[in-house]
């Protein structure tokens, strides 16, 4: 087990009880090249960095357990309303929130609780990394184009493609579950000959 900190009297703390540590910066360490699991509790403040780090670079990762900030870790992970960023990791990546952490468990005491995000891949993914460019377009239309619903922010086939997913005409961006949207993806790309 290594521990990664850039304190260098909490590095010193880690070592004195016997672990390896790297005196470094988790936002910059290079992943190692084999599997590795991820176990955080870094500062609130680069709690979404380290996520979208992981998620985007970490190719080798098995799993990770952050302590994050309870309202970061629930928007991360799309509850209780899904957003983009929830959206843009749902097919490669199970994020779920778990326990609440009380401010008062941590010294000194922070100003908001927190929670426990947990990260695991899919296997099998929902969507072929291959996908991820096409995928990134159509989530750009769905969270960002005009109109209020999906099926008018996606345009030609929008309806239909709902419909087909099982979910409603008049669906928001934000009503649907993370992991809903490759479905919808991969609807309004058959409907349209694989262009999205």
């Amino acid at each position: 087990m290594l521990a990664v900190e850039l304190d260098p009297r909490l590095a010193a703390g880690l070592r004195a009880a016997g672990f390896r540590v790297l005196h470094a910066d988790a936002l910059r360490v290079p992943w190692p090249d084999e599997p590795f699991c991820v176990v955080s509790s870094a500062p609130f403040g680069i709690g979404t960095q380290l996520v979208r780090r992981l998620l985007g670079d970490a190719h080798g990762l098995t799993g990770a357990t952050l302590v994050l900030q309870r309202e970061t870790a629930r928007r991360l992970a799309g509850r209780p309303r899904a957003g983009r960023f929830a959206a843009s990791w749902a097919p490669w990546f199970h994020l779920r929130v778990g326990r609440r952490i009380p401010a008062q468990a941590f010294r000194p005491v922070p100003a908001v609780d927190a929670a426990v995000l947990t990260i695991a891949p899919r296997t099998p993914p929902l969507l072929s990394p291959a996908a991820f460019a096409a995928y990134d377009r159509f989530l750009a239309r769905a969270f960002t184009g005009r109109g209020r619903t999906l099926a008018e922010r996606l345009g030609r086939g929008g309806a239909r493609s709902l419909a087909a997913v099982g979910l409603p005409r008049d669906a928001t961006p934000s009503d649907v579950p993370p992991e809903r949207y490759a479905a919808l993806f991969t609807a309004l790309s058959a409907g349209s000959g694989g262009a999205t």
